[in-house]
């Protein structure tokens, strides 16, 4: 049987769409009868309004009997759709987090949403299954997640077939599944005082809307509180974070309850917030991330005391380096000794450790203050602050260069003008001398504040990067996660000698409120980049990191870029794309105008001819820089990483470990096709280095020859 057959759908899954998508569909459809009537002058087309919620009851009828998932051999299969189907497979291993959620109307029919989210931000949209009831709902998620705790999860078993079906209640509904319910190592709570401050917040929110957007709401300020009050203490009583065997639990929500799991094997990085006013009151936030962006938004401990957020980093720590040794051949996990006792009693608000009832201690790893890291053969275990210093006044400024640049060739404009038009645009011209200073100034008082914030440290659990005046943020880099590391430097910054290192662990992130789940960022963030550092610091602090995770720079006698060359017709290339054929096009045609009319049109037309005939001639240019550009073009590669630096003034450097690389295509677009000219790309998790992994403007032979290259060299490294 099929997990589709043996933990069914909730029927009343239908009813509760078709109320969901009726009420929009009700209001464009009868808005839009209504005008039609009122034109035709006959109210019949109303008798359309009452049709709409049966012609979507049978939709979501035949899209009910055509839902189906179940576990493969491949992994987890879902397949959704009536006329347009869609259908997703993730593999076991790839699954980071699972997610169950309620909306409104789920609590009302008793229906829970379970989401699995993998690397990629399809997966998202795809791979959740909408509308189990709660006996279904507990006994697949506890089956799926015996499936997917091995990280090279295999085919599965039979389906039990004695577990019960949806309307039977949650606890007979997880009797079949006992011997996979995980224990708990530790549960941690928000601190008593988050509650106030969450409170805060709620009243600042919608003092602030009734201002800005409609001031008489502030009538009913007393009563609103009081229902804001109810819902901030129902809803922050609903958080709680659990540690578990399998990975880190996170339950909230009171109208819209939420469970999150994510595995301790997909984390990627944690990070250590406080904002301003977390700060005043002592609290913490960690975020703790995969791949996946599903974690960018659920993944949040919030407001947790000093010592509660000690305690979570402590066991956190132990949980990851017990499942990375656990995944490791020959391996059955690592081994600790001594425990720390979790306070007890009513009204404790951390650390309260449970298990089948009982109270238990939470094991501690076995010391390793000496010596080296048993994951990370060319690190010594000992703590470097900040190895090399960050130039942060020549760094500021340098970025802030361009924008005053320009504001001083304004002024001077304005100068030049005033001796031919008036003396009055010198008053402008003091202005823009003005705003120069000003931005120079700002730049400086940003790099001292900078100094004196912002720290980095390599340590034995990972790379540390600590920043922030009023709010601040650390984020622990764990060295078995970096994805690439990208050195890169701006036009001014190369002038300086000044540089960025970037480490992309593949970790989303997410700009704006926890509640906005569609504002994501990706792995580039401040908190990934060691920034301003020589370029000698920086090569330098590079090969530091790959010592530490087992990598060289490439260092072959003879490179990849000299075997497999990059095409002549390259420049060529680029310059003809940069000219673009629809300037082509508008040029021939204004000629054509400009030829076959008279007065202004005519007039316009050449003018324009001119402008885009000036436009062609700038091509020269482009194609002497991208001449420069190809000389400079660079890759290599050995038996672990590839490399790859592109840029003429600024420019990027970017290594990839093989083993991070998840697939390697090949393209063409309109101008390659015309140039016989084929683009090498290279994927991994990480998204920013999208446009450094990829080799462009080589022949079809010798695209084939490194297809061969990097593919056998990401297999041998997978092997080792």
């Amino acid at each position: 049987m099929t997990l589709r057959e043996t933990f069914p759908l909730d029927p009343r899954k239908v009813m509760k769409k078709t109320i969901s998508e009726s009420i929009g569909y009700i209001w464009i459809i009868g808005f839009l009868a209504v005008m039609a009537s009122a034109m035709a002058g006959s109210y019949l087309l109303l008798l359309v309004i009452p049709l709409v919620p049966i012609a979507v009851y049978l939709w979501q009828r035949e899209y009910y009997k055509v839902y189906f998932y179940d576990m493969t051999e491949h992994g987890l299969e879902i397949k959704k759709g009536v006329f347009f189907p869609n259908s997703i497979t993730i593999p076991a291993e790839k699954v980071s987090d699972v997610y169950v959620d309620q909306d409104l109307l789920d609590q009302f029919f008793g229906l829970y949403d379970l989401h699995f989210s993998s690397a990629s931000q399809s997966s998202g949209n795809l791979s959740h299954i909408d509308g189990l009831g709660k006996g279904a709902l507990d006994s697949l998620k506890s089956y799926l997640l015996s499936s997917l705790k091995s990280e090279n999860a295999g085919p599965v078993g039979p389906k039990p077939s004695n577990l019960a079906q949806p309307g039977m209640g949650g606890q007979q509904g997880m009797e079949g599944s006992a011997a996979v319910q995980p224990g708990i190592i530790a549960t941690f709570k928000p601190a008593p005082v988050g509650l106030w401050l969450d409170y805060a917040g709620l009243l600042i929110g919608f003092t602030l809307m009734s201002v800005f957007i409609f001031w008489p709401l502030l009538i009913g300020f007393p009563l609103v509180a009081i229902v804001l009050w109810v819902y901030n203490k129902k809803d922050f009583a609903s958080r709680t974070y659990s540690l578990r065997p399998d990975g880190l639990w996170l339950k909230e929500g009171w109208i819209n309850p939420k469970e999150t799991m994510i595995f301790y094997k997909n984390v990627q990085d944690i990070d250590i917030v406080q904002g301003p006013f977390e700060r005043l009151a002592g609290l913490y936030t960690l975020r703790v991330k995969s791949m996946s962006y599903l974690s960018a938004v659920a993944s949040h401990l919030r407001l947790l005391s000093a010592d509660d957020s000690k305690k979570v980093q402590e066991l956190l720590r132990q949980q990851l380096e017990s499942a990375r040794l656990g995944n490791m051949p020959g391996q059955s996990g690592m081994q600790f000794s001594g425990t720390i006792d979790q306070e007890k009693g009513a009204g404790s608000t951390g650390g309260q450790a449970q298990g089948a009832g009982q109270s238990q201690g939470i094991p501690l790893m076995k010391s390793m203050a000496s010596g080296s890291h048993p994951l990370i053969p060319g690190y010594d275990g000992g703590l470097l602050a900040k190895p090399f210093k960050n130039r942060f006044l020549a760094g500021n400024l340098a970025s802030s260069a361009i924008l005053i640049g320009m504001v001083f060739f304004a002024t001077l404009c304005l100068v030049a003008a005033s001796f031919i038009f008036s003396k009055a645009l010198l008053i402008f011209a003091g202005i823009g001398s003005a705003i120069c200073l000003l931005l120079a100034i700002f730049a400086l008082i940003t790099g001292y504040v900078d100094l004196a914030t912002y720290s980095y440290s390599i340590g034995r659990e990972g790379l540390a990067i600590e920043l922030g005046l009023i709010a601040r943020m650390k984020k622990v880099i764990r060295y078995e996660k970096i994805q690439d590391i990208q050195i890169s430097t701006g036009f001014v910054e190369s002038f300086l000698g000044l540089s960025t290192l970037y480490v992309e662990t593949g970790s989303k992130d997410m700009i704006g409120s926890d509640s906005s789940k569609q504002q994501f960022a990706t792995s580039a963030t401040l908190t990934e980049r060691i920034p301003y550092l020589s370029y000698a610091d920086s090569k330098a602090m590079r090969s530091k990191l790959l010592g530490i995770i087992g990598l060289e720079y490439p260092k072959n006698q003879t490179s990849l870029r000299q075997e497999i060359p990059l095409s002549p017709s390259k420049p060529l290339k680029k310059t003809v794309a940069y000219a673009g054929m629809f300037a082509l096009q508008l040029f021939i045609s204004l000629l054509i105008i400009g030829a076959f009319t008279k007065g202004i049109a005519a007039t316009v037309a050449f003018a324009g001819c001119a402008l885009l005939f000036l436009y062609f001639l700038s091509a020269i240019i482009v194609y002497l820089y991208e001449r420069v550009y190809m000389q400079k073009y660079f890759y290599d590669m050995n038996e672990d990483s590839l490399v790859i630096r592109k840029g003429v003034f600024g420019w990027s450097e970017i290594i990839v470990p093989f083993k991070n690389i998840q697939s390697i295509y090949v393209d063409q677009d309109w101008y390659d096709v015309g140039f016989d000219l084929w683009d090498v790309w290279i994927t991994t998790v990480t998204q920013e280095s999208g446009p450094m992994a990829h080799i462009d403007g080589v022949s079809r032979e010798d695209a084939e020859r490194l297809v061969k290259a990097l593919a056998a060299s990401v297999e041998k490294s997978r092997k080792n």
